[in-house]
């Protein structure tokens, strides 16, 4: 724990207040953010498409004004008409095929009354009152069935119907081909081409315009579209960067109310934001043209670093990236070429706060001397962690031979008076060969193993109060300092 940055932050958890479901609601904001991710994504690139090809159209017609002058268009009148004729049959199709996938996500949505089976409800103290909400559910699946099944049906017909209507339009669209055909005959050969390849030409020119023309109406619905998830987005982001700030204030709160309670002892800072290591992976696993590792050393150079106000300045382009934050071209340049989806990753990525721990190892002085637990030994770093782990905990305690890490003066001075005040609201267990902890603690129970023949036992002579004489004279001398132990207990507590 004192060696893993994410165990500190859970450690320190235990002193936010127990409504705090920072979890919770930030894995919701993100799972809303990667939905509305995968749908600006595909927004956006369908919006690209449509001006691309919109944009072709001042062109087309620009040429189409050149067969007019030829007189062509009197002639292929229809052609413009024909073309938009098979746009309509086309999109009829396409609003059939709409409404029957709408109607296979609402069957595929239907409730599973799995969860509310009798099976699931078995042993559940308050089965009578949930037993109620299946039989509403399986109302309701029941009626939305029967009305799924009418529409199918009804959506069956229609699309018989449709089908008949446009086997009647292709057999006139048909006769009307064969008269364009006639007219494509009788075309005089023009710059070099038979009329007939001149009559060709200016139909497939016809029939683009006509495809395109339509896109201009859905160009501005894709506008809409995508400035309503952008709205959406940044909606989401400012509640993401709420909830990180109320995380962070109610870390620090934390952290003062626990300097608070060990000062003296023990002090606590939380800096926000401060392991960038995610950010680095994120940018390695981006794979940026000419960047590697060594050129990522400025994030950690950075005093101030926010994912998101580094996504906003990418889309600005690479000479905002130079003057903002001093970037070389090469990595400006690199950074401005992130696609929008890993542009919208990078706007949700979080960088974990970091716990700084600073333990008193001046013993028995006046000025407390506080050291940063990365210049601890591994004891030291035992003792600051074991100082937060006794305060304000109900859940048991269970250690392995504290002796291992923890100073002999340490416990003797400092953990064993936490112990002695913590044991009426919290059991502790220990495994020791120290005799420290048990006899200045007080110990409620022991248990003095025995090895024989590589077994090890424990006797009903061999278990009880740290005052019971045999238990007394087994800790003395089996313990390592055992009877000194005894002795300094009762110079300090006269027992």
């Amino acid at each position: 724990m004192a060696q893993d940055e994410t165990s500190r932050l859970q450690l320190l958890d235990r002193f936010l207040p127990e409504d705090s479901d920072f979890a919770g609601r930030s894995s919701e904001l993100h799972k809303h953010l990667q939905h509305n991710q995968q749908k600006l994504a595909k927004a956006l690139s369908d919006y690209d498409d449509l001006k691309a090809e919109v944009e072709r159209l001042p062109k087309l017609e620009e040429q189409v004004q050149g067969f007019q002058n030829l007189g062509i268009q009197e002639k292929l009148a229809k052609t413009s008409l024909l073309a938009r004729e098979r746009q309509i049959a086309q999109r009829s199709n396409e609003e059939v095929q709409h409404l029957r996938d709408g109607l296979t996500a609402l069957n595929d949505n239907l409730p599973d009354l799995t969860f509310l089976s009798d099976k699931a409800l078995d042993g559940l103290p308050d089965a009578d009152q949930l037993r109620p909400i299946r039989v509403i559910l399986d109302r309701l699946q029941q009626s939305f069935t029967k009305h799924l099944r009418a529409m199918e049906e009804e959506l069956a017909e229609g699309d018989q119907q449709i089908r008949t209507q446009l086997a009647l339009w292709q057999q006139a669209l048909q006769r009307n081909e064969l008269e364009l055909e006639k007219a494509l005959r009788s075309l005089p050969a023009m710059a070099g081409k038979s009329g007939q390849e001149v009559g060709t030409a200016y139909q497939r020119l016809m029939q683009e315009i006509e495809r395109i023309k339509p896109m201009k109406s859905r160009l501005s619905n894709f506008e809409s579209l995508r400035d309503n998830l952008r709205q959406e987005r940044r909606n989401l982001l400012a509640g993401l960067s709420d909830l990180r700030n109320q995380r962070t204030q109610a870390l620090q709160k934390a952290a003062k109310k626990l300097n608070k309670r060990l000062e003296g002892k023990l002090k606590v800072d939380i800096v926000p934001e401060a392991d960038r290591t995610p950010l680095k992976r994120f940018l390695m696993d981006c794979r940026l043209e000419g960047i590697g590792e060594k050129r990522l050393a400025w994030i950690d150079e950075q005093e101030i670093l926010n994912p998101l106000s580094l996504a906003q300045d990418i889309q600005k382009g690479a000479a905002t990236l130079q003057v903002d934050w001093g970037f070389t071209p090469t990595m400006a340049e690199a950074l401005a070429k992130l696609q929008p989806s890993q542009i919208m990753a990078l706007e949700a990525l979080e960088l974990d706060h970091r716990v700084d721990i600073f333990l008193n190892v001046a013993h028995g002085k006046v000025e407390p001397v506080f050291r940063a637990l990365n210049r601890l030994s591994t004891g030291q770093q035992c003792t600051a962690i074991l100082h937060m782990l006794l305060l304000e905990n109900a859940d048991p305690l269970i250690m392995d031979q504290p002796e291992d890490n923890l100073d002999n003066a340490f416990i003797a001075d400092r953990i064993v008076t936490e112990l002695r005040d913590a044991k009426t609201s919290r059991q502790f267990l220990f495994a020791t060969h120290n005799a420290n902890i048990p006899v200045f603690g007080d110990a409620e129970w022991i248990g003095v193993f025995t090895a024989s023949e590589n077994q090890g036992s424990l006797g009903f002579e061999a278990q009880g109060s740290i005052d019971v004489p045999v238990i007394r004279d087994q800790v003395a001398s089996i313990l390592e300092g055992g009877r000194d132990a005894f002795i300094q207990r009762k110079e300090k507590y006269e027992f």
